[in-house]
């Protein structure tokens, strides 16, 4: 297998930095490791793409189906991550935990965020993540004030307070 120590990655105002290990474990390639980043800013990256848009996807007879893409590679990646803005602007903060990806099923172990001034948190797997298939996920939520956490979602409501809730998903949409 192979080492990528002291892997540091800029781009923009993002930057990421990382020790990964790949090694052939089975029909697919296994890396593991850790990654951290204080930035990673998707709306510059999406802003520079420019107004074009990208051609659609052609498959020929020997590119993988799209649900082969989450079997490419087992994953297993210990991340912490100070500052995530997504392409439209809103912000995750603080993100943390364990992603594992092994035969196509995605798997969260300690995931933690802030978004929309809620501390998320997430332990659980998903089977099949190309049809959100195969739930089952544990979920706790707490913040100050259910307005914003509306608000993080494109949803307006009055001012209600503090909250807090749990939940566990099983099933598929």
């Amino acid at each position: 297998g192979y080492r990528l120590d002291d892997l540091e990655l800029r781009i923009a105002d993002s930057s990421v930095s990382a020790a990964l290990q790949v090694a052939r474990g089975g029909p697919r390639l296994r890396v593991s490791g850790k990654a951290a980043s204080p930035l990673i800013d998707l709306a510059h990256l999406a802003s520079g793409s420019g107004s074009a848009t990208a051609p659609a996807a052609v498959r020929t007879s020997g590119s993988p189906r799209p649900v082969d893409y989450w079997k490419l590679a087992d994953v297993d990646i210990q991340l912490n991550i100070g500052r995530l803005v997504l392409p439209d602007g809103r912000q995750v903060q603080s993100g943390s935990g364990r992603l594992a990806l092994d035969n196509g099923r995605l798997k969260a172990t300690g995931l933690q965020a802030t978004l929309g001034g809620a501390n998320v948190k997430l332990d659980g797997s998903v089977a099949d993540p190309q049809k959100i298939a195969g739930l089952d996920l544990r979920i706790a939520v707490q913040g100050s004030e259910l307005a914003q956490l509306f608000k993080f979602f494109g949803t307006s409501i009055a001012p209600v307070g503090p909250y807090q809730g749990r939940a566990q998903l099983h099933g598929a949409l």
